[in-house]
């Protein structure tokens, strides 16, 4: 199974976390797919990072009990792993994201016996208006032809346009 099958997959095992309003996917392997070698990249780290909004934690957290397909890491609650038989899915890493933080240097924990986050200072710059950045992305992901040493963008086409079109929904 391909990473970006597998991406989607997450996204979409995560889908009642990413409806929460301010919820971004901060990173994950896709910026990179147009970076020449970028398939060593993918084999080195496979995973999506979900940026969390400190202000909406609390709707966060209450969602997580949706979440079936994956399960807290037993090092790092704020990683959630595969749960065993879904091997078509990846790590998702919870993050904060704190816009009043000004100096982007800055970084703070938030406790939580169930999701704590790192705060990151340099994801105070993520705005939710980046969503037109995500489908300038997407579509750019669209058109590319397929490069040696690299996925072929070329079937998963309707997928993208499916992406997209959520991408426009209110």
């Amino acid at each position: 199974m391909s990473f970006r099958d597998r991406l989607i997959a997450t996204l979409r095992a995560v889908e009642p976390i990413l409806e929460v309003p301010g919820v971004l996917v901060a990173g994950s392997e896709v910026p990179n797919l147009l970076e020449v070698g970028a398939a060593s990249t993918l084999v080195v780290s496979q995973d999506v990072d979900l940026a969390i909004p400190v202000s909406a934690h609390a709707d966060v957290r209450a969602r997580l009990d949706r979440i079936t397909e994956l399960a807290p890491s037993r090092d790092e609650p704020s990683v959630w792993v595969p749960v065993p038989g879904r091997a078509d899915l990846i790590e998702v890493n919870f993050i904060g994201v704190d816009p009043a933080i000004l100096d982007p240097i800055d970084t703070y924990e938030r406790p939580d016996d169930r999701l704590p986050l790192m705060v990151f200072g340099p994801l105070s710059l993520l705005r939710p208006a980046l969503r037109h950045q995500v489908r300038t992305n997407l579509s750019i992901l669209s058109l590319i032809e397929a490069r040696p040493s690299m996925p072929d963008p070329s079937g998963h086409r309707a997928t993208i346009a499916e992406l997209l079109g959520r991408l426009e929904a209110p």
